[in-house]
């Protein structure tokens, strides 16, 4: 998509949109959550969670993060999405991404 990277959602909230893969290596499938940390206040909404992916597969998930606008600097802001199995917390994935905030 071409269109802005970061938008405001309402008064004050900027929000980002991603599509993370996420992967199951493992035969079973597997349910994940998904978080993200970084910037204060920031939350990730619509997607359909827990996130289940087959055993031996992946999937593209679409994934919108919101966050205050006080929250970060204009420009990109240093987030890491968090994604772990439910139920099984030694199956987890950080992955470092940005937050734009508009100038």
């Amino acid at each position: 998509d071409r269109g802005a990277l970061a938008r405001e959602t309402a008064p004050g909230i900027i929000e980002n949109v991603y599509r993370l893969q996420i992967m199951n290596t493992g035969e079973v499938p597997q349910r994940f959550s998904i978080a993200a940390d970084g910037v204060p206040g920031i939350a990730v909404v619509g997607a359909l969670e827990p996130v289940a992916v087959a055993g031996a597969s992946s999937r593209l998930v679409p994934v919108r993060l919101q966050a205050p606008a006080e929250a970060g600097k204009a420009g990109a802001n240093r987030i890491e999405f968090v994604v772990e199995a439910i139920g099984d917390a030694k199956l987890s994935r950080r992955e470092k991404s940005t937050f734009l905030f508009p100038r």
